[in-house]
C-alpha cells in the first residue's frame, strides 16, 4: 500500500499539530484514529521507563500501527516471515476477569512489547506463542509481557492490572481514559440540555434587555 505524494496530508494538513517522524501511523486506514491519538498514547507510556524503552525500540525498527475501529488491539497474522503490524482501535479499553479497567494505551504498550520481541527473537517468539503452553496466559509470551512490561507500567500508570490474558473490550472516549463512553442516547440527551439552556439564556438576556428599555 503506497503513501500519498501530498507532503501535508500525511498529517491530515496540519504538520504543525501532527506529526509522524518515523512513518509508523498508516494513514490510508486513518479513517479510524489520528496521530493526535498514537502521540497521546506515546506521550502516557513514557510515563513508564519501560514502555518508554519498548515504544523506543518499536520506532527504530519501524513497527507499523493501523488504526481501527473494531475493538481490537494486537500484532496481525502476516505469516511466519511477514512484516510486524499492530492493529489498533484507540478507543478500544478492557475490563479484566478480576473487574477492573485498563486503557487502550496500557494494552498498545503490551502489543508492542510483543512486536519488539517478534522482530528481534522471531524464533523465541514463535516457541513462546504455542497454544496451550501456560494454562493461566494461555502462552508463555503472554504470561512475559502481561507479568513484566505490563504489570510494570500499570503500577506506574496507577491502572488496574491482569492476572490472565482475558477480558472484555468497552468503547473510551481517548486511548488514555479507562472511562467508558457515553452511549448515543446520553450524548444526545446532554446535547439537548446543553441546547435548551442555552436558548432560555438568550431568551431570558433578551427580556431583560426589553425591561430595561421600557415602555
Amino acid at each position: 500500500m503506497g503513501r500519498p505524494n501530498n507532503l501535508f496530508r500525511y498529517c491530515h494538513n496540519d504538520p504543525v499539530d501532527f506529526t509522524d517522524p518515523m512513518g509508523l501511523w498508516d494513514f490510508e486506514a486513518n479513517q479510524y484514529g489520528s496521530v493526535r491519538d498514537w502521540e497521546m498514547t506515546k506521550s502516557y507510556l513514557a510515563r513508564d521507563p519501560i514502555m518508554r524503552g519498548i515504544i523506543a525500540q518499536g520506532e527504530k525498527l519501524n513497527i507499523r500501527v493501523i488504526p481501527n475501529n473494531r475493538n481490537i488491539t494486537h500484532i496481525r497474522n502476516t505469516g511466519p516471515n511477514g512484516p510486524t503490524i499492530i492493529d489498533y482501535d484507540p478507543h478500544s479499553g478492557l475490563r479484566t476477569t478480576e473487574g477492573g479497567r485498563q486503557s487502550l494505551a496500557l494494552g498498545a504498550g503490551h502489543e508492542m512489547d510483543h512486536a519488539v520481541r517478534r522482530e528481534t527473537d522471531r524464533k523465541g517468539y514463535e516457541r513462546d506463542r504455542l497454544p496451550r503452553s501456560d494454562k493461566q496466559y494461555d502462552n508463555r509470551e503472554e504470561r512475559r509481557v502481561i507479568e513484566g512490561s505490563e504489570a510494570h507500567a500499570a503500577k506506574t500508570l496507577r491502572e488496574d492490572r491482569r492476572f490472565d490474558h482475558r477480558g472484555t473490550p468497552f468503547r473510551t472516549n481517548s486511548p488514555t481514559s479507562r472511562n467508558p463512553a457515553p452511549n448515543a442516547s446520553d450524548a444526545e440527551r446532554r446535547a439537548t440540555e446543553e441546547r435548551t439552556k442555552r436558548a432560555q439564556e438568550i431568551m431570558s438576556d433578551a427580556l431583560h434587555g426589553l425591561q430595561r428599555k421600557g415602555p
